[in-house]
């Protein structure tokens, strides 16, 4: 499958936008994120979908992008923003038809919102996928698994682990290939969105101590800290929304309930602050980041992934997200380019790097 975005040759096709949202739009975004954390916190359980294995998210096509508003809640806008920002559509998120060939449009985006206290656990190894049983008439039943075109992590504040996303994807049950080349590692920078091929398996890290975790709520440029008064995100949560793009309607997210639907966003009295002309001079912008050459193959650092940490000699102060390429082994599959796409995901393995003592790939 060809990659859908349009970033330099990689095994994850990471991308990186920073300041992606207008001051008001992040405003709105933080105002409607707090409702939705403070509704799941008690006890709100999200509508489901007949024969969807998966659940919890919401779908918003395209159409309802296009609309210059208002928008149903603060989320929607801001994947509104997202869909028009120029630096989205470079990263190859390209949504409307008259960005891109037909066979490249975007039908829509899921997205639900994930917040994770600092004492519970971070989200395990995982692809983003629509699981559904189909059935095949004769009593058995098969499980057919799709991936998004493109995944995406928006930031809303600074607090938690870093997002891990590896060169591999699942094949039969299996990853492909058994040891990735490259790692994109985002460590959580308000108002930025890291985008990924829809497949990469990924985590989210433990958070990182002290000076390690790269860019701390005290050092953030003034762009980068939160200006949120909401209570739900003001203490050591780690909130992010969470945005897959898909060409064809996953059959697990289902329409917004009217419950979340609000009212409109008035952002000099809600939040204290003018935004004259809708946006500081700060345009969002495609972030180079760093690459670090690993001199070793990635079985040596695979101790410290499998236990959702960042290896420490990857870890910098001075770099908040990066790209880590390992040496690539003698005995290596085909790159992810040329791997054919899966044909059998019904059995999933979630442990991730199995048999680490099989083969000599360093």
């Amino acid at each position: 499958r060809a990659s859908m975005l349009a970033t330099e040759a990689s095994a994850t096709g990471a991308a990186f936008v920073a300041d992606v949202l207008a001051p008001d739009v992040m405003a709105h975004l933080e105002r409607d994120v707090a409702s939705f954390i403070e509704a799941f916190d008690a006890g709100y359980e999200p509508p489901s979908s007949p024969g969807s294995l998966t659940s919890g998210t919401f779908w918003m096509p395209t159409r309802d992008m296009r609309a210059a508003g208002p928008f149903r809640n603060g989320v929607e806008r801001a994947i509104a923003s997202l869909a028009r920002a120029r630096a989205v559509r470079d990263a190859g998120v390209r949504v409307f038809a008259d960005d891109a060939r037909a066979s490249e449009t975007i039908r829509g985006a899921e997205w639900w919102i994930q917040d994770v206290a600092r004492d519970e656990p971070p989200k395990t190894f995982h692809t983003d996928c629509d699981a559904v049983v189909m059935s095949s008439g004769d009593d058995t039943n098969a499980t057919e698994i799709r991936h998004p075109a493109v995944a995406s992590v928006l930031y809303v504040g600074q607090a938690g682990g870093p997002t891990a996303v590896f060169g591999q994807r699942k094949k039969n049950a299996r990853l492909v290939p058994r040891y990735p080349s490259e790692v994109a590692v985002a460590h959580p920078t308000r108002n930025t969105l890291l985008l990924f091929e829809g497949d990469r398996y990924h985590a989210v890290m433990h958070p990182t101590e002290g000076s390690e975790t790269g860019v701390s709520e005290r050092d953030a440029a003034p762009s980068e800290r939160g200006t949120s008064t909401t209570s739900a995100l003001e203490n050591d949560q780690r909130v992010t929304v969470l945005v897959n793009w898909w060409r064809d309607r996953p059959r697990g997210a289902t329409d917004l309930p009217d419950r979340f639907v609000t009212p409109p966003f008035d952002f000099e009295s809600e939040s204290g602050e003018t935004n004259e002309g809708g946006r500081t001079t700060t345009e969002p912008s495609l972030m180079r980041v760093p690459v670090v050459d690993v001199p070793h193959a990635f079985v040596k650092h695979a101790d410290a992934w499998r236990a959702q940490t960042v290896p420490r000699a990857l870890l910098s102060p001075r770099r908040a997200h990066f790209v880590a390429r390992y040496e690539t082994p003698k005995k290596t599959p085909a790159p992810p380019s040329a791997i054919e796409p899966a044909t059998d995901e019904s059995v999933v393995q979630e442990w991730p790097f199995e048999n680490d003592d099989e083969d000599d790939v360093s």
